[in-house]
């Protein structure tokens, strides 16, 4: 009885001594980012490095820290540096997944090279991997003003479908380094048939792709598909349609389609997700989709202002503002 008592207090007395270390562990984090914000990337860095070597972080706490040192030496160029961490978080954390929409390109970029040889076993089979890959413009009404839709409908789709408990979604810059590397163009030339190499070298169980076309000025259909990466063949296809101004709206039922052919299921917070991240505004969406062109394209100045112009035609178009807020990483 007395050992019992004795261990209780143990471990109350722990306890007591653990909850503030981690909470004073989270204002150091807390405090960190803030410096970060502020482009104080030497007292970021210092702090961050202290906080680690004095206290005994938990995971989700090292993963914030060493994310944010990675971040800190990328804003002040020092490649070596940042990759070092990077490739720390990655050995610790193998199945950890960087957000690619809150994140600079290059950042992005040097991420996966550290994490293409990652160590993550996917054990859990209810989870479900996926890549999507950019939509064809098959317009024949307004073809040009469509054009940087065929990168934006990409993007869009899987800021809804990362937002489902059950899957797993590819991030679309990841895709498009894997194609670049084999030198393949998303929207010219891949095929069903690249869907199987591509797919072995990503881990995805299947491949969202297909078309969209304005038929006339009341009239707009998306026709996606899904693709299985061991055979290349096409699994289920549907056109959905409606008027070009409603194409946001078409998106969602795009996403909606496309969990349910994954027998996929969707509470009703995640019903949530899927109509959350859109505007309403086409000339919105439009201007985010060119952002989007402008930065596979390098050109991130360009890509800023539109999405500014997102932002303009709809300040609550949170996709826009998270990739103003990422490109505006040094």
């Amino acid at each position: 009885m007395r050992k019992t008592i004795l261990s209780l207090l143990v471990a109350a007395l722990l306890l007591a001594v653990c909850v503030p270390v981690q909470a004073g562990v989270d204002e150091s984090l807390a405090k960190a980012k803030d410096l970060y914000s502020q482009a104080e990337f030497f007292k970021a860095i210092e702090l961050l490095i202290t906080t680690i070597e004095s206290a005994e972080l938990e995971p989700i706490q090292a993963q914030k820290a060493y994310l944010l040192l990675a971040k800190c030496f990328y804003a002040k160029e020092s490649q070596n540096e940042a990759e070092q961490w990077l490739g720390k978080l990655r050995a610790n954390y193998p199945c950890l997944e960087i957000d690619a929409r809150k994140n600079h390109p290059n950042f992005m970029k040097l991420w996966y090279s550290v994490a293409q040889d990652s160590l993550c076993e996917r054990k859990d089979p209810g989870i479900k991997y996926i890549a999507v890959v950019d939509f064809r413009n098959n317009s024949t009404v307004d073809h040009d003003k469509w054009d940087p839709m065929q990168y934006g409908m990409a993007d869009i789709l899987i800021a809804d479908l990362k937002g489902l408990t059950n899957l797993r979604v590819v991030d679309r810059e990841r895709v498009q380094m894997i194609l670049d590397e084999i030198q393949i163009q998303q929207t010219d030339y891949f095929e069903e048939s690249t869907a199987v190499r591509v797919g072995k070298m990503l881990g995805v169980h299947v491949f969202v792709m297909g078309s969209f076309m304005q038929l006339d000025k009341n009239t707009i259909m998306i026709t996606p598909k899904l693709v299985k990466t061991e055979t290349g063949e096409i699994l289920h296809s549907e056109t959905i349609k409606g008027k070009p101004k409603e194409l946001m709206t078409l998106l969602s039922q795009t996403a909606a389609k496309i969990s349910s052919w994954l027998d996929l299921t969707i509470t009703e917070e995640e019903k949530k997700v899927l109509h959350g991240s859109k505007s309403e505004s086409l000339e919105a969406a439009l201007a985010y989709a060119r952002g989007v062109n402008l930065e596979d394209e390098e050109k991130y100045a360009d890509a800023s202002k539109e999405y500014e112009k997102a932002l303009k035609a709809d300040s609550s178009y949170s996709l826009a503002r998270e990739r103003l807020d990422a490109l505006a990483m040094k």
